[in-house]
């Protein structure tokens, strides 16, 4: 892991050392993954998660945690037009807060980049090999998929609808059929109205669930958040298997999985090595 450094520090780096280009990610298990690519791609890079950089030459704002910070620097970087440094930004609850693109953030397609290992057979099939547990089938871990994307949906919504409040812990609203997860999402807004907030503006938050069809959403991906999916998966596998797993097992299992092979066939990782390609280029 690279030493906590300064913003100022990094910028002057990006001047000097013209062959390394320098991320700029959100979080540790991000700066893995991004790792993993670009050492199987041979990009010479710096890759520092936020938490590791100190933003001495950004305005200070205290909103948005790290995904905030590292939004402020793109646009720092952006307004500067500074060379060979760029920040990676997932996309999960960016359309619902007032996000302004610029020319120095690379946005996932799919909601984070731990995404991007998540496969639903991969899964299913570690975990009858790893756990013992030979009726694990695909399709319950579709439906794990499935849920997750519905609650992850809902949380972002309800940025917008329930600015006031959380919502409550998902478990209490889960329940099993024949090993598949259901979420009862009247049971869960229900729940979570206990935490404060008005009444019109959970009843709709209620209604925009009631929009919500898994079905024409495609590729859960582009919906999960992986926080919610570790917390689902985590449940099921306790409650219909037996197995107790430690809290965000389901990240480190992703980045285990975050090979380059893995990671190179995707358009967003391809956008990444044409972007450092680009920085690398002698002026």
């Amino acid at each position: 892991m690279p030493p906590r450094r300064r913003l100022t520090e990094i910028l002057v780096s990006s001047m000097l050392e013209p062959k390394v280009v320098n991320l700029i990610v959100e979080g540790r298990s991000d700066q893995i993954i991004v790792r993993s690519f670009c050492e199987g791609a041979r990009i010479p890079s710096m890759i520092y998660p936020i938490s590791l950089v100190e933003l001495d030459c950004v305005a200070p704002n205290g909103e948005g945690g790290d995904k905030g910070r590292v939004i402020r620097t793109s646009a720092h970087l952006s307004a500067r037009q500074i060379r060979r440094i760029c920040c990676i930004i997932d996309r999960d609850d960016l359309p619902f807060i007032d996000f302004m693109y610029n020319s120095h953030c690379l946005i996932t397609d799919f909601a984070s980049l731990d995404m991007y290992p998540l496969d639903c057979d991969d899964l299913a099939g570690y975990t009858r090999r790893h756990f013992q547990k030979d009726k694990v089938s695909s399709r319950e871990i579709s439906r794990v998929f499935e849920v997750a994307a519905l609650a992850s949906i809902l949380r972002w919504k309800r940025i917008g609808c329930v600015p006031s409040a959380a919502l409550a812990d998902i478990e209490g609203s889960l329940s099993f059929n024949s090993g598949l997860v259901e979420l009862s999402v009247k049971n869960w807004i229900e729940r979570s109205r206990a935490k404060g907030g008005f009444k019109a503006d959970w009843d709709a938050l209620l209604a925009s669930a009631d929009a919500i069809e898994l079905d024409n959403l495609g590729d859960s991906r582009h919906f999960i958040s992986v926080h919610l999916l570790d917390e689902v998966f985590r449940h099921w596998m306790k409650s219909v298997h037996n197995v107790k797993l430690e809290p965000h097992w389901i990240e480190g299992h992703l980045r285990g999985m975050a090979t380059y092979e893995r990671l190179r066939g995707y358009d967003f990782f391809q956008v990444l090595s044409h972007h450092c390609a680009g920085e690398l280029q002698t002026i």
